[in-house]
């Protein structure tokens, strides 16, 4: 039998795309239109349909959108069909529960839009510490290191309070229990806080320069892996429960919690030279532990006892750390470490055991793209 045509490979694809589509939200469709068709709105793949137009259309227009996409994509490179194709069926078949749009970037129900609203209008003061991370980038690790640090090294203290209580998660609240922006309202300044946003949300702030900021970066390809991990195990996410290829599939249609891991340091990095804000990379800690906690006290205007970094170092290895449960979220139900540890292994270069060697090339031409201009290099082993 006689291969089928190049019209007769189209007419399949739009047919499995249109038939994909209707299963998607239209918070899905709307992130997929973002990552395909690109920024600034109008492009030829959606011809005069602007995505904000797109974004409050009705749902069959936001389908014939995708199948243009599908269809441009086709007629310029067939083989990259496959690969939108399969996107496009992740995105319909995965979705976790209660997932919300703040824009292009998708939120678990732990993040209300009640809480995010009072966060936008809250005011950061002179004093105050903002710990910014990517989720699975080192975050728990930099928020003992800083809590530390802004108390004299006492980690007998460290040792009697759950770090989520000291260091609060902003944006974040789990049912019963008070949000991030509660517990601080209820302390003295100054605060130190943890949070997961992209700086839009502080953008005022920052260039206010009142409020100390540490951003906390890891090289992707870990970062990626970490997440994967994470998705399985956190109830809130859904406990994805696909390979790992499945997983990159859904990396690469941006449709990941607190939204592309490229985007968001795209935002942060912009400031990285700004007087008030520190970039620390999690490589850094691994290898030169000494090195970053001088770095953070002289940024802080912070000293440690030189007789008490020795102990600090040992406090925040990976293998005390993990065994710690004021911060290795073992009593946290929502996390089913029948699946995987919170702490998982903690090293650096574990990504070379899951991906292939398109994925990598994938990740590495982001990296040239989005975070070399930006005058960073990381350690990817």
């Amino acid at each position: 039998m006689a291969s089928p045509s190049a019209i007769d490979q189209l007419d399949i694809i739009q047919r499995v795309a249109i038939q994909i589509s209707q299963g998607l939200s239209r918070a899905t469709l709307t992130t997929f239109i973002y990552a395909e068709a690109g920024e600034p709105p109008i492009t030829s793949h959606i011809k005069r349909i602007t995505i904000n137009y797109i974004i409050r259309a009705p749902r069959r227009q936001q389908s014939t959108a995708i199948i243009r996409i599908v269809r441009d994509r086709f007629q310029k490179d067939p083989r990259m069909f496959p690969t939108v194709i399969r996107a496009l069926k992740m995105m319909a078949e995965y979705r976790f529960p209660n997932e919300w749009m703040k824009g292009d970037m998708v939120l678990e129900p732990g993040v209300t839009p009640e809480t995010l609203k009072k966060i936008e209008s809250f005011e950061l003061k002179e004093g105050d510490i903002l710990i910014a991370t990517y989720p699975k980038t080192g975050t728990t690790w930099m928020q003992e290191l800083v809590w530390l640090i802004c108390n004299n090294g006492d980690i007998k203290q460290a040792r009697s309070m759950p770090i989520f209580e000291r260091v609060p998660f902003f944006e974040y609240k789990l049912d019963g229990v008070k949000s991030g922006l509660d517990v601080l309202q209820e302390r003295p300044r100054p605060y130190m806080i943890k949070t997961h946003f992209r700086s839009e949300i502080y953008q005022s702030q920052i260039e206010a320069g009142k409020v100390k900021i540490i951003v906390g970066i890891r090289n992707p390809k870990d970062t990626l892996v970490s997440l994967y991990h994470f998705y399985r195990m956190n109830n809130n996410l859904g406990n994805f429960k696909g390979t790992w290829d499945d997983f990159f599939e859904l990396y690469k249609t941006k449709h990941i919690v607190f939204g592309d891991y490229f985007k968001w340091y795209s935002y942060w990095l912009q400031y990285k030279d700004k007087p008030n804000v520190k970039l620390i990379k999690y490589e850094d800690m691994h290898h030169r532990m000494s090195d970053v906690i001088d770095d953070v006290c002289q940024f802080l205007g912070k000293t440690l006892s030189r007789d008490a970094i020795p102990d600090i170092i040992q406090h925040l290895t990976f293998n005390d750390m993990s065994k710690n449960p004021m911060v290795n979220f073992n009593a946290l139900d929502l996390l089913d470490k029948d699946i995987s540890p919170f702490m998982r292994k903690g090293k650096i270069g574990d990504w070379k055991n899951y991906f292939s060697e398109e994925q990598s090339s994938v990740v590495d031409k982001h990296y040239r793209e989005v975070i070399e201009p930006l005058g960073v290099k990381l350690e990817f082993e």
